[in-house]
């Protein structure tokens, strides 16, 4: 039973909703696939991603976020809306340092909006100390852990911790009422 429960969690986090969003009535984005004939703009790209960005679906993040840019070929800005990321982890750090470069490289800057900027710090710091911790273990003369769980030891605590934070997200207080242009 637990296996199973583990191997759906990793399924269904490993591929979560992205959403490119629209401009609501009201003035919030919403998601064009739910709500549509939104206006949209050619030059800004809006996506929401709602997961944590972490090892296992690092490769789906970058491929959702450069599927949103060739759908808008004349797009200028993508804006990453990551309210919903509550963890990024180190390679999900690297995946974002490269997609930054990469579309910088096409004259696209990218601009992130609702991100935690210490929950990533932490994350980073999580993996990376385990990281360490894995590579001292593999210099001790003893081995009394064999190498490849070692190695693995960085994965499986991001893991533990992204599951056991994933309870925690606050919503915000203003969920369901409707924005109010003064």
């Amino acid at each position: 039973g637990a296996v199973l429960a583990i191997v759906l969690y990793l399924y269904r986090s490993m591929h979560p909703r992205v959403a490119v969003l629209g401009r609501y009535k009201d003035g919030t984005l919403r998601d064009i696939e739910i709500n549509k004939g939104l206006p949209t703009d050619d030059r800004i790209v809006a996506v929401r991603f709602d997961g944590s960005l972490y090892f296992a679906n690092v490769s789906y993040f970058e491929d959702a976020m450069l599927k949103a840019v060739a759908d808008y070929p004349k797009a200028r800005y993508l804006l990453v809306v990551g309210d919903a990321v509550n963890q990024i982890d180190a390679s999900g750090e690297e995946v974002l340092h490269h997609l930054v470069e990469r579309l910088h490289d096409n004259n696209i800057t990218v601009v992130f909006s609702g991100l935690n900027p210490l929950l990533a710090l932490l994350g980073a710091f999580i993996f990376g100390f385990f990281q360490a911790l894995a590579e001292w273990v593999k210099t001790l003369p003893s081995k009394p852990i064999p190498g490849e769980f070692v190695s693995m030891l960085p994965y499986i605590i991001t893991l533990l911790v992204v599951s056991g934070a994933i309870g925690r997200v606050r919503f915000p207080k203003s969920l369901g009422v409707p924005y109010k242009r003064e």
